[in-house]
């Protein structure tokens, strides 16, 4: 049994809501970092239940009154939202009324589920993941365990020679090998370039486990690679290069791969 500490610290608990409303789910562009879009939803108030935070977030970040409908998961992995430690209770529910943005919301807007922004922030591209395939198949998300060293080495290697040989030679040339473990299995990425200033140089993420992981990660690399064809990448920039994998197959966490 671990020994509790003299200093215990805990995960700030969130709740997370994808609203349905019009055909499609609500998603916000958020007014402060982390930049991008989102699904509604903020920290659990002391003395409140997750059910009401969902409700209170809800509206005051769509102007939206909020039906909870069902609860999807839990999703707790300590690297889902860069400035602390978070685990969010994410519940999928029915809207109603005008949607407006508020609070710290840019923007709100009804989204096909299909046609996502690329920019979604924190694991909510595995959420969503999981939403679609509980649409699908009526069947919750399995409990998911984080990927080893190993896996992860091998993740952020086949993601750095993809990018090499992009670079390097025409993208038709590339071609998927055979990987064992997790990368043999079905999953999806997200895949960022980032420059040695922190400049996001290419982009391309997939949601929804339609091949292997390995062809995903290939894939999304390849495609992040000459995703600006005014500004290619090129292999003079290699050196200063990283590879932010979004793994959303087993666990969301991002692994970096550089030329090192």
């Amino acid at each position: 049994m671990t020994t509790p500490s003299p200093h215990p610290r805990s995960p700030s608990l969130t709740v997370d809501v994808i609203i349905e409303i019009d055909d499609g789910i609500v998603l916000i562009e958020r007014r402060d970092p982390p930049l991008g879009y989102a699904l509604p939803g903020g920290f659990v108030e002391y003395d409140e239940t997750v059910e009401a935070a969902a409700v209170r977030e809800a509206f005051e970040e769509t102007s939206l009154t909020v039906t909870l409908r069902a609860l999807l998961g839990v999703y707790s992995d300590p690297a889902r939202d860069s400035r602390q430690h978070t685990t969010s209770v994410v519940f999928v529910a029915e809207g109603h009324g005008t949607l407006l943005a508020g609070d710290d919301a840019k923007h709100a807007m009804v989204v096909d589920i299909n046609a996502l922004p690329r920019e979604l922030c924190f694991d909510h591209a595995q959420i969503l993941t999981d939403y679609m395939a509980w649409r699908r198949d009526g069947k919750l998300p399995a409990p998911r365990l984080p990927l080893s060293p190993a896996d992860r080495r091998a993740i952020a290697d086949l993601a750095w020679q993809t990018l090499a040989a992009t670079v390097a030679s025409p993208i038709s040339s590339v071609r998927p090998a055979f990987h064992g473990g997790p990368l043999s299995e079905p999953g999806s990425c997200f895949v960022s370039l980032r420059n040695k200033q922190g400049q996001v140089r290419g982009s391309m993420g997939s949601v929804g486990p339609s091949r292997t992981l390995a062809l995903a990660v290939e894939e999304m690399t390849a495609a992040a690679a000459t995703s600006n064809p005014q500004s290619p990448i090129r292999r003079s920039e290699l050196a200063d290069m990283q590879v932010e994998i979004s793994v959303l197959a087993f666990t969301t966490e991002v692994i970096v791969a550089s030329d090192d």
